[in-house]
């Protein structure tokens, strides 16, 4: 009879955390989705942030597609819980096959603060979002967001890039 019991105690502890992750993960595409329209339906976007650098990368695979790789990094200000999403070439959410470069929604929290490297902290050097496409070239539009140290102020900055795949 003890086993029997322990058996379902054990039962329902794993369908508990089960349904807590399904939560996570339904926060989680519903945040993915309010960035993804929130990027898109953007109007004026920046060519360069006066907060941090802006580098970005394109090559090829061995398979003939191409990945490209926007990397964040020398914050002139304090940045924590950082967000970065990105949407390619301007595509509709309900028109996309494919997951869209992101940090910050379903991984874990990040900052970027000037001077300091502490990954138990979660305090990084830079940060980097990629992805794949079919093709050379790539219209990237992104926000990259941030909090201030208290937690009060969210800064967002709304950024665009013409990626090329150069020899």
């Amino acid at each position: 009879m003890y086993r029997y019991l322990l058996v379902i105690a054990i039962c329902i502890c794993m369908l508990s955390g089960c349904a807590k992750k399904d939560e996570e993960t339904n926060a989680a595409m519903e945040l993915y989705e309010s960035y993804y329209t929130e990027v898109l339906n953007t109007k004026n976007y920046l060519e360069s942030s006066d907060y941090f650098s802006i580098s970005t990368e394109m090559t090829q695979l061995s398979d003939g597609t191409y990945r490209y790789y926007v990397i964040i990094d020398n914050p002139k200000t304090e940045m924590y819980h950082c967000r970065i999403f990105a949407v390619e070439n301007d595509i509709a959410f309900a028109d996309n096959d494919k997951m869209m470069p992101s940090l910050g929604i379903f991984d874990t929290d990040v900052s970027l603060v000037p001077n300091q490297v502490d990954k138990s902290k979660g305090l990084m050097k830079g940060l980097v979002i990629s992805g794949e496409s079919s093709k050379d070239h790539v219209d990237l539009k992104f926000v990259v967001e941030w909090r201030n140290q208290d937690n009060k102020q969210v800064v967002k900055q709304y950024i665009q890039k013409e990626l090329k795949y150069e020899k």
